[in-house]
């Protein structure tokens, strides 16, 4: 619920940029020009805000983990934290334009509640051990995770669009009706986190899912090759996914002039379409090389890039946004239970016990890089660059991930086949590396591989 309030915060400090920059009452057709406190655009301080809170983000993780690793006690700390998260949302409720000094407090609010949230995260991945150790125990506890998430998300867009639409709120308004709703329901959260884990201990220390630089470091370098290039495929596509929803709202409030009410549908189309994406991730993935589908998805998101930046030019425009919206959103939700599944399945087996540490890796991964399209846009719209070019930079970022799949992980039979062997011979089986697997071999490891997948996207979509 906080993550998409945060949407509209965000269009609610690009307003009062706006209102500091003296363009508060431009026409739709027109564009701000003027500089805030003589620095840069509106647009281009909004943009920068949400790139320094990815960044503070990604590299707070580590910290965060270890500062919980301290605490024997991970749920009472967990509580105190989620109680000064429904303080800084009360806080962020108020925003409002009155002077130049209440723009930065407002900035200031935002950076406290993404460090926040990013430790409530992490004091949740905490106790993943103490409710299971197997592998189904973890897709089960993803599945939950993703039945909870998407319809709180959804539920708090639609409420906050309809209410933004039918009262004719102003960016401001809006994030103030966001910000009070997701107050509410972290005051929910808080009641269930005191009734549950309030007083629940993490299983040992170290259960972390980041616990520190070192702990990450360790981890990568005890990884195999194959594995290790997927987390780097992870870290280009997790950031370009990832500064895609962080600056959409900014490029539609701007190059198409929608008000927060319109932003916020085509945000909830985009959540909507998630559900029917996880379901060709599972058709598709049950079907052929769960690799190759995991490239045709970032294929589709680099074609749709190009034809984005030439359709969606301004106002007259702004409804193409909503199926733009629509397909990312498909693409959104066959990305992640696709990436999840192959990540899960070229874990070996031996590793499973300590399977929380290696999807610790996996998240910093897909966060480290999160910030860097998203200044790289900030940049080119402070060099007045259209945002249309702006919208290409990010296929940079998903054509290095394509690559890297396609070429240093390959199929996912030979890479699940080499991560296995490679484990086998770092826990000292005694198997030659230069035994050859006979073709009948491989056709009944490629046959497990794709029950495996069918089963692991089964219990996901459950």
């Amino acid at each position: 619920m906080l993550w998409s309030s945060t949407l509209y915060y965000t269009n609610g400090i690009l307003g009062l940029a706006n209102n500091e920059a003296g363009c508060e009452h431009l026409d739709d057709d027109e564009t701000c020009e003027n500089l805030v406190h003589g620095i840069m655009k509106p647009t281009s301080l909004a943009t920068l805000v949400t790139a320094i809170n990815l960044a503070g983000t990604s590299i707070s993780l580590p910290f965060l983990g270890g500062l919980v690793d301290k605490h024997e006690n991970a749920g009472l700390f967990g509580l105190y934290n989620t109680l000064f998260l429904a303080f800084c949302s009360l806080l962020s409720s108020t925003i409002h334009s009155r002077n130049g000094w209440t723009l930065l407090f407002y900035i200031f609010i935002s950076t406290i509640m993404y460090t926040s949230m990013a430790l409530n995260s992490v004091i949740a991945n905490s106790f993943i051990h103490s409710f299971g150790k197997e592998p189904n125990d973890l897709f089960a506890l993803t599945a939950f995770n993703v039945k909870v998430r998407i319809p709180s998300f959804i539920l708090t867009i639609l409420f906050t669009s309809v209410v933004s639409l039918s009262a004719g709120l102003d960016d401001i308004e809006t994030a103030q009706t966001a910000q009070s709703l997701s107050v509410m329901g972290i005051l929910v959260a808080t009641y269930i986190w005191w009734v549950f884990l309030s007083n629940k201990k993490i299983g040992r220390a170290g259960d972390t899912s980041i616990s520190s630089l070192k702990d990450i470091y360790n981890t990568v370098m005890s990884l195999d090759r194959t594995l290790k290039f997927y987390f780097l495929h992870a870290a280009f596509a997790g950031a370009a996914i990832i500064s895609v929803i962080a600056t959409s709202t900014i490029f539609m409030s701007e190059s198409l002039n929608m008000s927060s009410g319109e932003i916020g549908m085509a945000m909830l189309l985009f959540a909507l379409f998630a559900i029917p994406g996880s379901r060709v991730s599972q058709i598709l993935s049950s079907r052929t090389d769960p690799l190759i589908t995991l490239q045709i998805n970032l294929m589709l998101w680099v074609l749709t890039f190009p034809i984005a930046s030439v359709v969606l030019d301004g106002r007259d425009f702004f409804l193409f946004s909503y199926l733009f919206c629509a397909f990312w959103g498909t693409l959104f939700g066959w990305y992640h239970v696709n990436n999840f599944s192959v990540l899960v399945l070229l874990i070996p087996e031996e590793r499973i016990g300590g399977s929380n540490v290696v999807m610790g890796v996996y998240v910093f991964s897909i966060t480290i890089l999160s910030w860097l399209p998203t200044l790289i846009f900030t940049i080119l719209n402070e060099a007045d660059i259209d945002m249309r070019l702006g919208l290409l930079t990010f296929d940079g970022f998903y054509i290095i991930a394509f690559l890297i799949l396609r070429y240093l992980v390959g199929d996912f039979s030979e890479a699940r086949r080499f991560v296995h062997r490679e484990n086998s011979n770092e826990m000292d089986v005694q198997q030659s590396d230069e035994e050859s697997i006979q073709p009948a071999d491989v056709g009944s490891v490629q046959q497990s591989n794709e029950v495996s997948m069918q089963q692991s996207n089964k219990v996901i979509m459950q």
